[in-house]
């Protein structure tokens, strides 16, 4: 799953980093919140399509004993989906020229949840792992967030989803859909 959020937001990405690198500073930062937006749409509509269809799935493919897989999906989605758009001012930041801030931002989030990860893995062995994953997604997303807002002076409201975001997306996909038809 993880890399399929992953593909489905990549070339938005992949897009926004040459337009980021040869824009000004406000556009940048503009660029950089629509694209975010944008991804929360289709992240978020991905993601809770899975959670609707992965223990029918499981059930399924694997039989009944394995449903409890499910789980482990359950508890991971949100750091996944909250880390991936957080990907968006990695772009951001290497389109800017300043790259280290991504190694920067990732190393406390890393220590954390090593010791998270051996103490909850130690105490709740495989749904451990899983909320050490899910913690330190979590965290490492906060951190770039936060960063983010201050290192720009920005008003949350910028990353607040709008009507304009939900109709790109949709005619985006109309586009998409007659192309194909």
């Amino acid at each position: 799953y993880a890399q399929l959020l992953e593909r489905l937001n990549d070339p938005l990405r992949i897009a926004l980093l040459p337009r980021i690198s040869r824009s000004s500073d406000k556009d940048s930062i503009e660029l950089t919140c629509k694209g975010l937006r944008v991804s929360f749409i289709i992240s978020f509509v991905s993601s809770l399509l899975l959670v609707l269809i992965i223990k029918p799935f499981i059930i399924l493919v694997y039989g009944k004993e394995f449903e409890k897989i499910a789980n482990v999906i359950y508890i991971i989605i949100p750091g996944l989906f909250l880390k991936n758009l957080s990907m968006f001012f990695n772009t951001y930041f290497a389109g800017i020229g300043k790259e280290l801030i991504n190694s920067y931002t990732q190393i406390f989030p890393g220590i954390f949840q090593l010791f998270l990860s051996w103490y909850l893995i130690n105490k709740y062995g495989f749904e451990g792992a899983c909320i050490s994953l899910l913690i330190g997604f979590l965290f490492f997303s906060a951190i770039y967030f936060t960063y983010f807002i201050y290192v720009n002076n920005l008003n949350i409201n910028f990353l607040i989803l709008n009507k304009k975001d939900f109709n790109y997306v949709a005619n985006f996909l109309l586009a998409q859909i007659k192309s194909i038809f």
